[in-house]
């Protein structure tokens, strides 16, 4: 069944305003600093979810997946409860980097996160209100625990040994699965998982970066041979999550992430 993964900006600016929604900005810029970017210029009262620094610091990954006890104490500094309202999630270029705090948020058991389709561009654009200058990023002051209780769901998620195992079963003829890594063609060319099908996560996305209807997006995956059994993969788990929004938005429920992606397939399988 599809789900609900992207949210239009008139509905998005109605539940900001009624509190209903937080709003999270969770960009993060190859070139540039994501914080002071937004510290410039975001949506009003958009708190910052650092995706580089919400991560297992233990693991020798770049943006290795957060542990229960991390993720927690990460939403605990940025005062981001699990108290039932929405978490609206938004990248400053678009689409960008959004669907990994939906993705981190929606594993930990937030129950109604939405990614802003158009992002901020399009926020901005349509002249909404924005809010410029610094503020408190982290807090030390007691709170109510019950407000942050969080809970995993495993089944989003594939490990490495279930990843080999696929691999292995479709050099072997099985297709039961497919493996798709939504990177630009020049990067997945640089490395990618073994029988990985490359499919631009952009090609699902209109030229003003909103997304295209439910059933287009289903069509294309389709013609691709990934509407089934499906693990998304990339480089460092960025691109796998939109890969994984973008599956779960079509109605796919069989789509797992691979969170790891190529980069702890390089260095454990080589």
């Amino acid at each position: 069944m599809a789900e609900r993964i992207f949210i239009d900006t008139q509905s998005a600016n109605a539940m900001i305003d009624n509190g209903s929604a937080y709003v999270i900005d969770s960009t993060l810029l190859q070139n540039e600093n994501s914080r002071i970017k937004h510290f410039e210029n975001r949506i009003r009262g958009a708190k910052y979810f650092s995706i580089a620094e919400i991560r297992d610091t233990s693991a020798p990954l770049s943006l290795a997946w957060p542990t229960f006890q991390q993720f927690t104490e990460a939403m605990i500094k940025i005062r981001l409860p699990n108290d039932g309202k929405a978490v609206i999630v938004y990248d400053q270029t678009g689409f960008g980097t959004a669907a990994r705090g939906w993705a981190m948020l929606k594993y930990f058991g937030y129950p109604n996160v939405f990614i802003l389709d158009g992002g901020l561009p399009k926020w901005v654009a349509e002249g909404r209100p924005t809010e410029t200058g610094e503020y408190e990023l982290n807090f030390t002051d007691p709170v109510d625990w019950r407000q942050y209780l969080v809970t995993e769901h495993h089944e989003m998620r594939v490990l490495i040994d279930t990843v080999e195992q696929i691999v292995n079963q479709k050099n072997s003829g099985d297709n039961r699965f497919a493996i798709w890594d939504p990177r630009p063609p020049n990067m997945f060319q640089a490395g990618s998982i073994p029988t990985a099908v490359n499919l631009p996560a952009s090609t699902f996305f209109n030229a003003d970066k909103t997304i295209k209807s439910p059933e287009e997006v289903r069509e294309l995956l389709q013609q691709h041979g990934l509407g089934g059994e499906v693990i998304t993969s990339c480089m460092k788990g960025i691109n796998a999550s939109l890969g994984y929004a973008l599956q779960k938005y079509s109605g796919n429920d069989h789509a797992h992430i691979y969170t790891g992606s190529f980069e702890e397939w390089k260095k454990l399988k080589g």
